[in-house]
């Protein structure tokens, strides 16, 4: 059965198209929920990424703000109630009185980064075959948000920005098939 921290740590990946590196360093204060689902102040700020055992800048050195959906912003709430929740039943709060939470939105059983092969083979590979999918790479969901973007007409500019890429031409050499009308030739 999948854990619910895995749900949205999947859901994450699909709804904003971070990198397994960006998922394993998000912190909650990078997280924007907005006021409420209406409000369009709702992003995801990637600015650090996890590999090699370190925390380290993105892959573009750049930060980036990838907008935040209305399922995923539900469900990443949801995620981050269920820990304060815990941490008040717990007893552990801070100097300030504040329930003490983890400030990695995926962390660990220990509280540190998750390891990828642990959360690849445990909770990933096992979840495409309880869906029935056939087995992809985790970096799949990935493609799949920028995928389902272009698909629904946005344009590779929006696509770039959302996905960190360094250029527009790195974009479309990626999903430039997909962009409808794209490729007339």
């Amino acid at each position: 059965m999948l854990r619910p921290e895995r749900y949205a740590l999947f859901l994450t990946a699909l709804r904003a198209g971070l990198r397994l590196g960006e998922l394993f360093a998000l912190q909650w204060r990078d997280i924007q929920f907005g006021e409420s689902d209406d409000d369009l102040n709702r992003f995801i700020l990637v600015r650090h990424n996890f590999t090699r055992g370190q925390f380290t800048s993105t892959k573009s050195r750049k930060e980036r703000r990838v907008d935040l959906s209305k399922e995923l912003r539900r469900e990443l709430l949801k995620l981050r109630d269920k820990r304060i929740l815990e941490a008040v039943t717990r007893g552990d709060f801070d100097e300030f009185r504040q329930p003490c939470i983890s400030k990695l939105v995926f962390p660990s059983q220990i509280g540190g980064p998750l390891n990828g092969s642990n959360v690849f083979n445990r909770d990933f590979l096992p979840s495409l075959e309880a869906a029935g999918i056939r087995r992809v790479t985790f970096h799949a969901l990935r493609h799949t948000f920028a995928s389902l973007l272009i698909q629904q007409g946005t344009s590779p500019a929006y696509v770039k920005e959302q996905m960190g890429h360094s250029s527009i031409q790195v974009t479309v050499d990626i999903y430039g098939p997909l962009i409808p009308d794209g490729n007339i030739g």
